[in-house]
């Protein structure tokens, strides 16, 4: 009997867990939701996994469709109805969740599998036990034939790019649930009388104990923090008459807001279409809840629950509620100036355009201070979960600009000032983190302006904005870099709040941002795991949003918004114990891949996942390097350096080809 082959890719171990009995699906390799859809050969919208997880099958023809369409797809799986899946996820306390439950057990050997993550999460699966309800905790999520799916080993995890790996696979015996976690998972019977829970403080003008997680968030959120990676297409996202086009949409729009909801009218991912005539659209909650927690809207309400303000009390009075009426204050408004001297220093503030040297300069060209990672009189957002790593990695580079010295891909050169203002770390940890880095006494530090703790106004006032410019822009002429460590201790007002993030930028961040300065703050990551957490006005002045992943010794920068062309999709770093203590991960790196030369080399005619899998060196490449590739190849098109051809025949990619002629005979 010939033995089994080893699967070789994605599409092929998809197959292979379709024999096993396990019905798959593609998932996308950026956002982990089900590809509903994606383009075919000839432009032509090509419908997938339209139903979500519910699409899963084990026709393997079906499955070697979605695999050839889309190689990149990780593997999503169904949950069988005889089985359930555990989720252990650290960032929420499912690790000591899961040893409280077990604690004083042996468990028996079942499958497992390791979240590419690589923050010691994974998924165990029993026999299902038939509950009717459970309840299993803190950062523990249940995996069912009707809820949620798993995503399946080999595929590489978006955030990392490392794979899914089973500890305990096929043909491990997937056993039965032990008596004693069943006993621990059922919910406790409720007792017969319960003391009064707080309430959250009542809005006096409504009925009620305050506002529900639903409530609340409909109030709050904003579709553009909801609809992570769609396209605005005409309004301003939450004003009715707003239009939206989800990624893979062919259609003009996709869904519009109308009464603060969304009516969806094309199949989308994840949302359900609504039907004609029907009055009721979908609320930020629900569709909250069915894009990112696959329709369950209890684990939805709890994560929504714990970032809604802690608002215990009795009820207020309605004076208690309102505040006391105050007078109108215009918060950047000094006290009138009565002097030419006051009107004239008014005047340099302006911003007047020099029109010759506007016309001079080339605004598209790549001006970095730190390539590819920090951007020359840019501001930048730097966000990751916390002890991911981030204020680690941006003293390295603020050393590094501070220094003179070589660090990534800029080279050695003149010192430049740079501002580090740091709410955190004290005088200890710095001294630590800064002999780690290989500078010591010997060290000229004299252009790092390190600001420890500054008993300083908030950031997000006018007095503190006006101090802390008034401070760098005079002290140090020039200054190139200032970092502020971190959003949230910098600011006085709601961190949550979009006022508090337009105070920030309009009384600290312009003004340094005008005099060319690049800034970088640093932030924590918000519940959905993709952006910064509270209001999306934090996007609105960001030129580029890194989000930063660690696993283990691994780093990985994502540019999750930029407004600028040449920032690269990622960067991918190691972590290490010389110096610098950060450097690119080797193999082929896409910011640097030499295109041209490249394609210059290629014996025939080359498509996007040819050159996708030159660029980064891997069959596992991402649909953002894809796009990032043929961004680079269309490039060499608009040239004249380069041939595109368009599918010659149905089903077919289109293809690049070298122009010989052109490029080595260029027109006199």
């Amino acid at each position: 009997m010939t033995a089994q082959k080893t699967p070789t890719n994605l599409g092929e171990w998809a197959q292979h867990y379709a024999r096993t009995g396990l019905e798959v699906f593609p998932v996308d390799p950026e956002t982990k939701a089900p590809i509903g859809a994606t383009e075919g050969a000839n432009g032509e919208t090509i419908w997938m996994a339209t139903k979500g997880h519910t699409s899963a099958t084990k026709n393997r023809e079906i499955i070697a469709a979605w695999w050839e369409l889309r190689p990149d797809a990780l593997i999503g799986a169904r949950i069988p109805k005889r089985l359930i899946v555990l989720d252990i996820d650290p960032r929420h306390d499912g690790i000591d969740t899961w040893e409280k439950l077990t604690a004083g057990h042996d468990m028996p050997k079942t499958r497992r599998h390791a979240s590419g993550r690589n923050d010691g999460g994974f998924h165990i699966w029993f026999q299902n036990p038939d509950l009717a309800r459970i309840d299993a905790g803190d950062g523990i999520d249940v995996l069912t034939w009707g809820h949620r799916y798993t995503i399946l080993p080999p595929s590489p995890h978006p955030a990392t790019g490392l794979a899914y790996k089973w500890l305990d696979g096929p043909p491990t015996t997937i056993a039965a649930m032990p008596e004693w976690l069943t006993e621990r998972l059922t919910p406790a019977p409720k007792a017969p009388v319960a003391p009064p829970a707080p309430r959250i403080t009542p809005n006096p003008t409504q009925g009620g104990d305050g506002p529900s997680p639903a409530e609340w968030y409909n109030d709050n959120a904003s579709w553009s923090e909801i609809l992570t990676g769609w396209r605005l297409v005409s309004g301003n996202g939450e004003d009715d008459g707003s239009k939206w086009a989800h990624p893979t949409a062919t259609a003009a729009f996709s869904a519009t807001v109308r009464h603060g909801c969304l009516f969806v009218y094309s199949p989308t991912p994840g949302l359900p279409v609504t039907e004609t005539n029907d009055p009721n659209g979908l609320t930020k909650f629900r569709a909250e809840a069915l894009l990112n927690y696959g329709g369950d809207m209890a684990a939805a309400a709890k994560d929504i629950r714990a970032i809604m303000p802690a608002r215990l009390n009795t009820t207020p009075t309605p004076a208690e509620y309102y505040g006391t009426p105050t007078a109108l204050i215009l918060p950047d408004t000094p006290d009138t100036p009565d002097t030419p001297e006051e009107l004239e220093e008014l005047a340099d503030n302006f911003g007047l355009i020099d029109w010759p040297t506007m016309w001079a300069t080339d605004h598209g060209a790549t001006q970095w201070l730190i390539p590819p990672f920090i951007a020359a009189g840019r501001n930048h957002a730097i966000v990751a979960d916390a002890k991911a790593g981030k204020s680690l990695l941006v003293l390295e580079a603020a050393l590094s600009v501070a220094t003179g010295s070589r660090w990534l891909d800029s080279p050695e050169q003149a010192p430049q000032h740079v501002v580090y203002i740091d709410y955190e770390m004290g005088a200890g940890d710095l001294e630590e983190r800064l002999r780690d880095m290989g500078h010591g006494p010997e060290s000229d530090l004299s252009h790092l302006h390190y600001m420890q703790m500054p008993n300083i106004p908030a950031l997000d006032t006018a007095m503190g904005g006006r101090a802390l410019a008034h401070k760098i822009l005079t002290t140090w002429p020039g200054v190139a870099l200032v970092v502020i460590d971190t959003m949230a201790r910098a600011v006085d007002g709601e961190e949550n709040d979009a006022q508090t993030t337009n105070a920030l930028y309009r009384h600290t961040i312009m003004p340094l941002k005008s005099a060319g300065c690049a800034v970088v703050r640093l932030d924590h990551i918000g519940h959905q795991g993709t952006h910064a957490r509270g209001s999306s006005a934090k996007a609105a002045d960001i030129d580029i949003e890194w989000h930063l992943s660690a696993a283990v010794d691994q780093i990985t920068l994502k540019a999750t918004r930029a407004r600028m062309s040449w920032v690269p999709d990622y960067v991918r770093l190691i972590r290490g114990n010389d110096t610098p203590m950060h450097t690119f991960q080797p193999g082929p790196r896409p910011e640097s891949w030499d295109a041209a030369a490249w394609l210059k080399r290629a014996p025939r005619p080359v498509t996007i996942n040819h050159a996708a899998k030159a660029m980064t060196g891997s069959d596992l490449h991402t649909s953002a390097d894809r796009k990032t590739a043929e961004r680079r190849l269309k490039s060499l098109v608009d040239k004249g350096l380069a041939v595109y051809t368009p599918q010659p025949r149905p089903g077919e990619p289109s293809t690049y080809i070298w122009d010989h002629n052109t490029a080595e005979n260029p027109a006199p």
